[in-house]
Formats: C-alpha cells, sequence, structure tokens
C-alpha cells in the first residue's frame, strides 16, 4: 500500500489480486446479495485509491482495508433497514476468488472496455497503458476493470481476441475462410485496418513487446502464428497443383504474416504507406511465385 501512495500504479494490481477474494466474500455475506456486494467492493476500492497519499503503517494492512468494508457496510445498513453485520473473525485474507469478482456484462460494455484498453495498449504498450487509463475512457473505476476481467493479463488476452473476433465477425460461420477466399479475406481485413488504427497498433506493440521474457501474451501470439500459418498454408494447398510441396507452402504462409504486419508497422509510422494496395501486391506476388511450384524464378540465384 505505501508503494502504492508513492505512485507506483502496479503496486495496485497487487493489493487487488490477493486481496479481493476475501472481502468480496466479507461482503456477501454481510448483505447476501451478490449484485450489491459487487457494488460495495468497487466502492471499497475507489476509496482505498482516495486514500492512498493518506495511507500510514498503523496496523496491518487487512485490518485497515477490512475496518474499510466495515464502514461502507455500515452506511450501506443504514440505507437497508433490519440487516445486522457479522463479526470480521475468520476472513481468510488471502485466499483468492476464482469466481466472483468475474461479473457478468452486457456484450456491449464489454467490447467498449476492450476497445479502449485496445487504444491505451497500443499507445503506449502494454507495460506503460494503464488499467486507469482504460477505465477513465469508459467512466468506471481502475477497480471496476479489474472486477470484471480479473487481471491486467486477462484484459490483454481479451483485446486480442476481440480484434480476431472482429476480423471475421461478418463471415460466414465467423470463421475465416478457406481456399482461394482466404486470401481476399487477408485484403479485406488489411482494408478494415485502415478504419480501427488504434487496434491495429495494439496488436502491433503487444505481438512486438510478446518475445520479451515472461510476457503474458507470448503464448496467445506463438499460438496465433501457428494456426494462421496452417490455415494459409492449406488454403493455398488447396488451389495449388501437385507440384507445391508442403514446405513450399509453409514457407508462403510465413513470409505473408511478415508482410501483412511488417506493412502494418510501416503505416503505422507513415500514412502515406497505402496499406491496402501494398498488402494485395505482395500476397500476390508470394502467391504467384508459390504456385509456380519448383519452376517459380529465382532472381536472387
Amino acid at each position: 500500500m505505501l508503494r502504492f501512495g508513492s505512485g507506483e500504479a502496479a503496486a495496485f494490481d497487487v493489493l487487488y489480486t490477493r486481496h479481493r477474494g476475501g472481502v468480496f466474500r466479507y461482503l456477501l455475506r454481510q448483505c447476501g446479495n451478490r449484485g450489491a456486494a459487487e457494488e460495495l467492493l468497487q466502492d471499497i476500492w475507489l476509496n482505498l485509491v482516495q486514500a492512498r497519499a493518506r495511507y500510514t503503517v498503523e496496523a496491518k494492512f487487512t485490518t485497515w482495508l477490512y475496518t474499510l468494508a466495515h464502514n461502507r457496510l455500515i452506511d450501506h445498513f443504514r440505507r437497508h433497514k433490519g440487516a445486522h453485520l457479522i463479526s470480521l473473525d475468520g476472513d481468510d485474507e488471502d485466499d483468492p476468488m476464482e469466481v466472483a469478482g468475474q461479473a457478468t456484462m452486457q456484450p456491449e460494455r464489454r467490447a467498449e472496455i476492450l476497445r479502449a484498453a485496445a487504444n491505451t495498449f497500443g499507445s503506449k504498450g502494454y507495460m506503460s497503458g494503464s488499467l486507469a487509463e482504460v477505465a477513465e475512457q469508459v467512466g468506471i473505476t481502475h477497480a471496476g476493470v479489474l472486477h470484471h476481467f480479473g487481471s491486467k493479463e486477462q484484459l490483454l488476452v481479451e483485446v486480442l481476441e476481440y480484434r480476431d473476433k472482429e476480423d471475421v465477425r461478418d463471415l460466414e460461420g465467423q470463421h475465416i475462410p478457406g481456399g482461394l477466399e482466404l486470401f481476399h479475406h487477408l485484403l479485406r481485413t488489411a482494408k478494415a485496418n485502415v478504419e480501427r488504427r488504434g487496434i491495429v497498433q495494439g496488436y502491433t506493440v503487444l505481438t512486438g513487446e510478446s518475445v520479451t521474457e515472461n510476457h503474458p501474451a507470448r503464448a496467445w501470439v506463438t499460438d496465433r502464428f501457428a494456426v494462421l500459418r496452417g490455415e494459409i498454408r492449406t488454403a493455398l494447398l488447396a488451389v495449388a497443383s501437385d507440384d507445391v510441396s508442403e514446405e513450399l507452402a509453409d514457407c508462403a504462409a510465413s513470409a505473408i504474416i511478415a508482410v501483412m504486419d511488417g506493412l502494418q508497422v510501416q503505416w503505422l509510422l507513415d500514412e502515406d504507406v497505402d496499406l491496402p494496395v501494398a498488402t494485395q501486391f505482395a500476397i500476390e506476388a508470394i502467391l504467384a511465385a508459390a504456385l509456380a511450384g519448383s519452376g517459380r524464378p529465382h532472381p536472387l540465384g
């Protein structure tokens, strides 16, 4: 708490993850209503944020935290006559909450938070982008974002998954197509990306940062590339002659992914780069070389 009070924003994530479960269960047991307990929990963490600069070590942090919760409950019960507080004794301060913090949220609201997170992580990177900035964009508290997504790492993963779902939202079955239609889909994606710079920027920054040690997106990015390579390889082999080997198709798939991601970086830095046109040129060139099989030209020897 002292680190959080001195300006270390990441310390809040540690406090919330460590203590949210016990506090939530205490609130739920006291008021007997999940919705009310969730609202009280957000209020308590907001009060904690507001009190961070005034916090001093006079007792255990958990004593201070549960006193904060106790006082908030008293206010709640004053507005709801007939209820009684139960003793604080026996609450487990470190037992994590597995499910309670994952409150049900309307899809539109969830998408709004994910877009805000994509913009924040995209402009500042995952490490520097704060949950407080995400929360401010959608009119909730820092604790509110954590309450719905559990952790910053989980929010990151859901931002990446949201981007991929957006890519296939209008397709039949909401799944990437096969055969030659897959390559048309890649071109449509490039055109759509021009209108969603924040998500493109977020994806670019996050995939770049994922190569660093212990980055939470590393496994997701690695798996995504593997799946996409497989889908492109399969689509290419479906339209190719028997002369095109799986090894050549796999090489072409890797090249297409690399070119698309690389062009996005250039476009983000310089809008004079025509992302859709350059993407089509690159994909057509790679396809032409791959479909030529063993007869493809080798201008570099």
